[in-house]
């Protein structure tokens, strides 16, 4: 896997691309392939939207969960496995929230 260069920020191979752009000192592992224009019945067999590299995203399991608004996870932890308690308005989940419009507008498609 090759590192992604965003402008000036290069994001190392395996490590979540959103979560990275937030705080590049806290890599997260990217454990999910994410398409940004999603997935559907009509699109599925087209390989510039299923195959395409422009189209893929690596994210971790949590940034994934909130692009397809399955809601924030139910508990986060910290680097030692301790639960961090839940801020309404983080940083990241108002990252999180802007960048998920950005996607939405991306999402040009028949059916949704």
């Amino acid at each position: 896997m090759k590192p992604l260069q965003r402008g000036s920020l290069i994001i190392p191979p395996g490590v979540c691309e959103r979560c990275f752009e937030i705080d590049p000192s806290n890599p997260v592992p990217a454990k999910v392939v994410h398409h940004k224009v999603h997935l559907t019945p009509t699109n599925i067999d087209d390989p510039e939207v299923s195959l395409n590299h422009d189209n893929l995203q690596r994210l971790c399991q949590d940034c994934h969960a909130y692009v397809h608004s399955m809601g924030s996870p139910r508990a986060t932890f910290d680097r030692n496995g301790k639960p961090i308690e839940k801020k309404k308005d983080t940083l990241r989940s108002l990252v999180v929230k802007l960048t998920e419009s950005v996607d939405e507008q991306r999402n040009i498609y028949k059916g949704e």
